[in-house]
């Protein structure tokens, strides 16, 4: 196939090359400074995403797209319009449902928050849902604790980013949709704050980002929904005070005849200390679903790889999205419109294959049945 990726960022590299052992592969980037050397299977083009003519992207059989949460939802409705087939990991603010109805006239399949959380882990929730046949394995709750963090804890934020700062502290400023025994409720973010066991690494703290999207809208009946990230203890203390103290706020302010948010100044000045490069570095993921009779945790836990150098954010996002392009790719998925990850986790001949995609690159998910 002939596949472009928008955004060549931690994440977008990593799609890239991987895909490139198998496809043709064009990467559209507006800083040159993420490039690497043009190939056979790759080449690399200077593209302002938000002024530029997307006509260039017409012979293309399908497009992935892994660039800010900021700017992605106006894209993928222009990329829809092309009539191209989209993987989407960009994680933007508005509801993906809302272009469901463009993606159907135009006869397209979108596959939107396709990483790993959101992503794999709608797909778990995907597949037990859609296998509950009785009343007592229908699924009473679903709980997600996810983050990525690096191995040696340096001082003050012991934390890296793995993709764009900005991304990272507006999920701390969204509010947070859950649901409780049943009851929709809207929480603060960065509340919540609970403790949580990762073998081989000790005890995070786990509190509420909006990260369950979806899957409120796809589970209407399913009575308990819940997404925490995870972290070293004490740090979100320290975004708190950030955000109490007016750092996060988007208002424009004015200092000697110049306007800028304290949120912008704050993304700046975090960017070289949240920058991940190559230290080491892991994702943890544990999801827990619960029926009336039995409780499955699903554990995953990735290192960076030291030959290729590829984060373990990097692989787990970007390699759960290519393990999707690779069912467009063998013709399997036929479903138009705005496919959310659940959707793909409900078709176990789907699961599987993404399951074999991720465990040939070395991403083992582990299952416990309670």
């Amino acid at each position: 196939m002939k596949i472009a990726v928008l955004g060549n960022g931690l994440v977008g590299n990593v799609i890239a090359k991987d895909l490139a052992e198998m496809h043709n592969v064009s990467v559209f980037d507006s800083n040159r400074n993420n490039f690497g050397e043009n190939s056979k299977s790759i080449s690399y083009h200077e593209f302002d995403l938000i002024n530029n003519d997307y006509k260039i992207f017409a012979d293309f059989d399908l497009i992935v797209l892994a660039i800010p949460g900021s700017i992605a939802f106006g894209i993928l409705k222009k990329l829809i319009s092309l009539k191209k087939n989209i993987v989407d990991i960009s994680f933007f603010p508005e509801k993906a449902k809302e272009l469901h109805k463009l993606a159907l006239e135009n006869d397209v399949s979108v596959v939107v928050d396709c990483g790993v959380a959101p992503g794999l882990c709608n797909m778990f929730l995907g597949y037990h849902a859609s296998n509950s046949q009785t009343s007592n394995s229908k699924v009473e709750s679903y709980k997600c604790f996810v983050g990525g963090l690096p191995f040696e804890r340096k001082s003050p934020w012991e934390y890296k980013a793995p993709f764009s700062p900005t991304d990272v502290l507006e999920e701390y400023t969204r509010p947070v949709y859950i649901r409780e025994n049943g009851i929709d409720k809207v929480v603060e973010a960065m509340s919540g704050i609970e403790q949580i066991d990762i073998d081989s690494i000790g005890t995070l703290d786990a509190f509420y980002t909006d990260g369950l999207r979806s899957l409120l809208d796809s589970f209407p009946n399913i009575p308990n929904l819940v997404e925490k990230t995870l972290r070293y203890p004490g740090y979100i203390q320290k975004i708190k005070f950030l955000k109490e103290a007016g750092f996060l706020n988007t208002e424009q302010i004015e200092i000697n005849g110049i306007k800028v948010s304290p949120f912008e100044l704050t993304s700046k000045l975090l960017i070289d200390d949240w920058r991940l490069t190559d230290e080491m570095e892991f994702t943890a993921m544990r999801v827990e679903i619960e029926t009336k009779e039995d409780k499955f945790i699903y554990n995953l836990f990735d290192n960076r790889d030291v030959i290729t150098g590829y984060s373990s954010m990097a692989r787990t996002t970007g390699f759960t999205a290519n393990a999707v392009v690779d069912l467009f790719a063998n013709n399997k998925i036929s479903e138009k419109g705005i496919i959310f990850p659940e959707n793909i986790g409900a078709n176990q001949n789907y699961l599987k294959d993404i399951y074999d995609y991720l465990e040939e690159r070395n991403i083992i998910i582990e299952v416990e049945q309670k």
